[in-house]
């Protein structure tokens, strides 16, 4: 008897790219990118019905869904974590949450550098992580995610280092100012994380038993929302 495969639905909206994508025991089936503002709920889940749609899957059948924690737009990451929650829930599956910063580290690996993703926060921040690889060849966090000033970040690093995203393509000439390090950019196609990456790290965790039930994937903002900070400065 043939063992069906470990089916996976993975999604980020944690960005202005909107990803999602679908694998069977690893092998990729589908993934849907789409860029720009708009609907991003609308969006999103009419992305993950046309890739169920295009591979004759039902949603009953999925082994788990995997979405992108964060952090990134506080908007897309509510979207992004309800939309897997209800799912998780009317599904009766469970969750795996993975941080955006790994995923994009995870892109960019083999990689004998250590590998700082860098995501745009705006107000001339960035979030970030530095990462290594791991002697499986995952992606290792070796700091804690923060939000910073990109010039204050990159001159603190050591050699050699790879910079990735879009916070390290948007200041990249005020980061090659103040960065001593050796150290070089990950080409442009690398710079938003991929729902294809995360489905893979979701199915090695899936592989694994590391599993959450939907109500305890919750957004990694790292920098409070604005109505949360506003809230906390008239209090």
């Amino acid at each position: 008897m043939i063992e069906k495969p470990l089916y996976v639905l993975a999604f980020d909206s944690s960005s202005a790219c909107c990803s999602a994508a679908l694998t069977a025991g690893g092998v990729l089936i589908g993934e849907d990118m789409r860029s720009g503002s708009g609907n991003y709920s609308v969006l999103l889940l009419t992305m993950i019905d046309r890739l169920l749609r295009d591979a004759s899957i039902d949603a009953r059948d999925l082994d788990c869904i995997a979405v992108a924690q964060g952090p990134g737009s506080f908007t897309g990451l509510r979207v992004g974590i309800s939309t897997a929650q209800g799912l998780g829930f009317s599904l009766d599956k469970p969750l795996i949450g993975v941080s955006s910063l790994e995923i994009l580290a995870a892109q960019n690996m083999p990689c004998s550098a250590t590998v700082c993703p860098m995501l745009d926060a705006r107000r001339g921040q960035v979030y970030t992580c530095l990462f290594q690889q791991g002697p499986d060849g995952d992606a290792l966090a070796v700091s804690e995610e923060c939000v910073v000033c990109p010039e204050q970040w990159a001159a603190g690093l050591q050699a050699p280092v790879l910079l990735c995203g879009s916070g390290a393509q948007l200041y990249r000439d005020a980061i090659e100012r103040v960065c001593t390090a050796g150290h070089h950019f990950a080409p442009d196609m690398n710079t938003r994380p991929r729902a294809a990456m995360l489905a893979r790290i979701a199915l090695k965790r899936l592989e694994s038993g590391l599993i959450q039930p939907p109500a305890q994937v919750l957004p990694g903002y790292v920098r409070r929302p604005d109505a949360e900070r506003a809230h906390l400065q008239k209090s």
